[in-house]
């Protein structure tokens, strides 16, 4: 492998990937290093042992508990999508057109060898991570789960190594495979189901991890609350959870509602219609989390646990209508889910629902009319 070209990717992608995403490595090793060499145990009455193994329980997490393996490997998967991301938006700058022809003068091996190092240095964070949850657990006797972490980054490494080979070489390829609805026949394509074509075709990442990142907190929950499961609170939070979780599909529908359907507020259509018509399009988006919420609760918790995340969703995008910007979404979501978790520890359930259901239709009903995109 040439030493040369690897200098030429470190300069172009490492370098600008980390340079983009530099800060949220310094909030995220700080954390962990932090909790590692700096915080102390209450009390101070822990012997030299115990205090070792404080310092390290949260890389010992990772190499004891199966879930927090599941949670690495969605991090994993995120990570790669992220990097992904950014490696195709720096090959499609005209300054890096080279790459195309230059690149592609070396044999299969050179090339592939070429970006594993390149993804190496950017996985370079989570093989840390890895590498010492293997150490650590070794050292505590866990001999199975910690050789998991580095085996599912590499494979994230090679994997994206692939992608990127094939998107090089074959980039004067127009070859599309399309995936849509099966049933696109028999539905109706009225404005309100227009977003699930779009869904379909060029969301279908998003859609599939966000449910499959659903899955996997309906999973948490009935592992970590397994006890608690009967108990109302217990149930509302899962809702609630679930509800925000498909935020950024409700995001990405008022972006496509204002840039593809800004003639819908020109239609003939009353507002009765057009709030029954979001509130179809959001039961639609919910179906998978609502199948999830039905699966081990009882008939009368069934239609409140139901109701709580329809209209949590129906007011996540009714907030949408005051201000679209992204900033401004993500705070008032927060705000959102802290006072709902606020109160159902207190358990004002009969409350909150109404509260939730009012904002939702009041909102929409002052500013949906009102509402003016500025791209």
């Amino acid at each position: 492998m040439s030493l040369k070209v690897f200098k030429v990717f470190y300069n172009i992608f490492t370098k600008s990937f980390y340079r983009q995403k530099g800060a949220l490595f310094l909030v995220v090793f700080g954390i962990l290093f932090s909790h590692i060499f700096w915080m102390k145990p209450l009390g101070g009455h822990l012997t030299a042992a115990q205090e070792t193994y404080f310092h390290l329980i949260l890389l010992l997490s990772f190499a004891k508990e199966p879930i927090m393996v599941i949670v690495f490997f969605f991090l994993t998967l995120l990570w790669a999508l992220e990097s992904w991301k950014h490696i195709k938006a720096v090959l499609n700058l005209s300054s890096n057109r080279f790459i195309f022809y230059v690149f592609n003068s070396f044999g299969f091996k050179t090339q592939f060898h070429t970006w594993l190092l390149t993804y190496g240095l950017i996985f370079l964070p989570l093989l840390l991570i890895a590498l010492s949850s293997l150490a650590v657990g070794l050292s505590y006797g866990y001999y199975f789960l910690p050789f998991i972490l580095p085996v599912i980054t590499i494979l994230g490494m090679c994997c994206l190594s692939f992608i990127t080979l094939s998107h090089i070489n074959n980039i004067h390829l127009h070859k599309s495979i399309h995936y849509s609805l099966p049933f696109r026949r028999w539905l109706n394509k009225s404005f309100s189901n227009l977003f699930l074509f779009q869904l379909t075709h060029h969301l279908k990442l998003p859609l599939v991890l966000t449910k499959l990142l659903s899955g996997l907190i309906y999973a948490a929950f009935l592992i970590l609350f397994d006890d608690l499961w009967s108990g109302m609170k217990v149930q509302m939070l899962l809702a609630l959870v679930l509800a925000c979780n498909n935020s950024y599909l409700i995001y990405e529908y008022r972006i496509f509602e204002e840039t593809a359907l800004k003639i819908m507020r020109n239609m003939p259509f009353s507002l009765v219609k057009l709030m029954f018509q979001k509130a179809t399009l959001i039961i639609y988006l919910l179906l998978p989390e609502m199948v999830l919420i039905c699966l081990n609760t009882s008939f009368p918790n069934q239609f409140i646990l139901l109701l709580f995340c329809f209209s949590t969703a129906f007011l996540l995008c009714a907030l949408l209508f005051q201000s679209i910007a992204s900033a401004h979404y993500i705070r008032r979501l927060f705000f959102l889910f802290f006072t709902c978790t606020l109160l159902i520890l207190f358990g004002l359930f009969w409350i909150l629902i109404p509260m939730v259901t009012i904002s939702a239709v009041i909102l929409f009903k002052k500013f949906y009319f009102k509402f003016e995109y500025l791209p």
